[in-house]
């Protein structure tokens, strides 16, 4: 846990306060956070926060005015999958929702602290293994650059030399295998090998599971990944639109819009009227 602990400064005398001092919600939100402005994260300046902060208020306007329920109170457990700054979050903020922060592991820089001094909720998670739902599942989730983030990941697994008759208990090799490898049985063999963790499907089937039927997804990423993503999540029933980015057809991001239909096995895939 010591890496979400703020390293605050060393003081002096009694009056002297480490770090900075917690600023009344909502305002804190957007404040420059301890940690930033004291280059804990490196890369992250206060300028780099400022307009991050800026450019997500641009986003969630463009998203609004394609979901315009989005301020409507029908959205009430919101997720978003690669939080970065928390800035989505903070963007988004009101008190009809609340927002689960989800920091990979996988990325390149650890700022769920940053999260945290927001005022924010906010979680580790590899999106190659499951997510607790517990105790809810969520209305709507917001992936931004998750599926580029995860594409063509792969864990390379390597181990010291093992003796042949360990190796037999590990891989599925008869006796006849055996002998044609070392018939006496006294080579040592360095095991490695590569396996991909997980695939645009296996998370896509994650989003499936803990989002509520009737509920809606917002991705943003490269526009070769969302075409694949907008195939298979066609493949899964769910009704998808592409729009362009808040900077015109000629980007190469793109923003696709989802709801998961509420649909039974054998009959017609159909959304309520609600």
């Amino acid at each position: 846990m010591e890496g979400c602990v703020t390293p605050f400064p060393e003081t002096t005398g009694q009056d002297e306060v480490a770090g900075a001092p917690w600023m009344p919600f909502p305002e804190r939100l957007n404040a420059v956070p301890f940690r930033i402005y004291s280059g804990s994260i490196p890369g992250v300046s206060a300028e780099v926060y400022q307009e991050d902060n800026r450019l997500w208020k641009k986003h969630v306007n463009a998203y609004k005015r394609v979901n315009k329920i989005i301020d409507s109170g029908r959205y009430r457990n919101i997720m978003d999958m690669n939080a970065g700054l928390g800035s989505f979050a903070a963007a988004i903020q009101s008190p009809k929702l609340w927002v689960m922060n989800v920091m990979p592991t996988i990325a390149e820089k650890d700022t769920l602290g940053v999260i945290y001094e927001r005022g924010l909720i906010g979680i580790y998670h590899d999106w190659c293994e499951a997510f607790s739902t517990y105790p809810r599942t969520y209305d709507l989730i917001h992936a931004s650059d998750v599926f580029s983030l995860y594409k063509d990941k792969y864990a390379m697994h390597s181990e010291p030399p093992r003796p042949l008759n360990e190796v037999k208990m590990l891989l599925p090799l008869d006796q006849t295998e055996v002998d044609s490898i070392d018939p006496h049985g006294g080579i040592q063999l360095h095991c490695m090998w590569t396996s991909f963790k997980c695939n645009a499907e296996d998370i896509l089937l994650e989003m499936d599971r803990i989002l509520r039927p009737e509920g809606a997804v917002i991705f943003r990423d490269q526009v070769d990944v969302l075409k694949k993503v907008k195939k298979i999540a066609g493949e899964m029933r769910w009704k998808t639109k592409m729009v362009d980015n808040e900077d015109g057809p000629l980007a190469s991001i793109k923003i696709l819009f989802a709801v998961k239909k509420y649909w039974v096995a054998g009959e017609n895939s159909t959304t309520s009227s609600q």
